[in-house]
């Protein structure tokens, strides 16, 4: 690892961090993260998906249930909270870094999540309503008020939240269940969902029909009318989330991601509990996805959100930065840590790229492919995000993206192109 990563240069004007201060690690878990967010993604691009999704796994064929089920068991859930993570590891490191170098933080960090959200909102109604981007900016003002808070009151704030939010959707699971077992009850919760059922797939009917055929502008006013819906359920998505930017702020004021060697027994721990109980639970909402009655499955996916997610992500990570210790495995995934550099322009190109390529201003594929050729194509995809993403950052600073968003933020264009002595 870079010997300058874990001191800042000194500076007289305030600018964005140097690749040689970058710490390798978190540009590898981004990039790793990139590639499990492409998984889960690509349901939502390429079909129809919602409400009664897990009742109707039974009737896909048998590759397309495998996948489907690999998909849920290891990554939904479990990335986008990754990357939570090093959002708040990253929200650490640019508030110690002003702290060293004298400069105001609160308002350029505050500058930096409004334009994000505008990055976000412009994804959310012009390219995908899926965009995490919004709520990442909106949440990161949340963390602000946790700036100053000791590591122990970090943990404590996100196993709250974290336990907190489980505590609900699995009260809210029983409570469905319980209520099924009581008889008049029971007749009129098999009204309710098969008339969700039939609106659902009245629903996907129409969704097949727009986004497989339609033209770019009746996509963009179709979207629009169900953003605020989109939004709305995702708010369900906002205490992991923010757990997640806590953790983060948690390893970066203690150091863990610039110093590894100094965290191992730590990081060992995590990688057993987090990998451990964080498999057990993912395995637990896959069998309750199937057992339970079609309410009560159609919940159960939060819970790799609330629970499962969070606590297998953090044994992700710790297990890669584990492997990053051993000069053989830091040579593999080293490939990785130009994906992760420019993740927010390779996270918006993956999103132009599925588009373009399921709905009908593209090549019309929409609702054409099941989860196991959906699968093949994420691999597809960022197996070419690796080798553009080498190469452009041999010849430029910042990925496309990174430069106008770091340009705004700082006020000034920066520097792009590299020097030739520096290719």
């Amino acid at each position: 690892m870079d010997a300058t990563a874990t001191t800042a240069r000194p500076a007289t004007i305030d600018q964005p961090i140097s690749a040689g201060e970058r710490l390798q690690i978190v540009d590898i878990l981004r990039g790793f993260a990139l590639l499990g967010i492409l998984l889960v993604n690509m349901a939502i691009f390429k079909a129809p998906f919602g409400f009664g999704e897990p009742a109707m796994l039974d009737e896909l064929p048998l590759l397309d249930r495998l996948a489907q089920q690999a998909i849920t068991l290891f990554a939904e859930g479990k990335f986008f909270t990754l990357f939570s993570l090093l959002f708040g590891f990253g929200f650490a490191i640019q508030m110690l870094r002003a702290e060293q170098r004298g400069r105001p933080f609160v308002g350029r960090f505050a500058r930096r999540l409004l334009i994000l959200l505008v990055i976000g909102l412009i994804h959310a109604f012009l390219i995908w309503y899926g965009d995490i981007l919004v709520s990442y900016a909106l949440i990161g003002f949340a963390l602000l008020l946790f700036r100053n808070a000791r590591p122990r009151t970090l943990l404590i704030w996100a196993a709250l939240l974290l336990l907190g939010m489980t505590v609900i959707v699995g009260g809210l699971i029983a409570l469905l269940e319980f209520a099924r077992a009581v008889p008049g009850v029971a007749e009129q919760m098999r009204q309710v969902e098969q008339q969700t059922i039939a609106q659902f797939e009245q629903q996907f009917a129409e969704d097949q029909r727009v986004y497989g055929s339609g033209s770019y502008a009746e996509i963009v006013a179709y979207r629009a009318r169900f953003m605020p819906i989109v939004y709305f359920s995702l708010l369900f998505q906002w205490p992991p989330v923010l757990a997640m930017f806590l953790l983060g702020l948690y390893a970066g004021k203690r150091g863990i991601l610039h110093d590894p060697g100094a965290h191992l027994a730590l990081l060992r721990r995590v990688r057993f509990w987090g990998l451990t109980l964080g498999l057990a639970l993912s395995l637990l909402v896959v069998i309750l996805q199937a057992r339970l009655s079609l309410l009560g499955g159609a919940m159960a996916p939060l819970l790799n959100f609330s629970i499962a997610g969070p606590v297998l992500s953090l044994g992700y990570a710790a297990t890669i930065v584990l492997l990053a210790q051993r000069p053989a495995w830091l040579r593999r995934l080293t490939p990785l840590a130009p994906v992760g550099r420019m993740a927010l322009t390779n996270y918006l190109l993956q999103s132009l790229i599925a588009t373009t390529i399921f709905y009908g201003y593209g090549l019309g594929l929409y609702g054409r492919w099941g989860a196991a050729t959906g699968l093949l194509l994420s691999l597809a995809i960022y197996a070419l995000q690796i080798p553009f993403s080498n190469w452009w950052l041999s010849r430029f600073r910042f990925g496309p993206l990174e430069w106008l968003w770091r340009s705004l933020t700082y006020g000034r264009a920066q520097q792009m192109r590299l020097a030739p002595a520096t290719r």
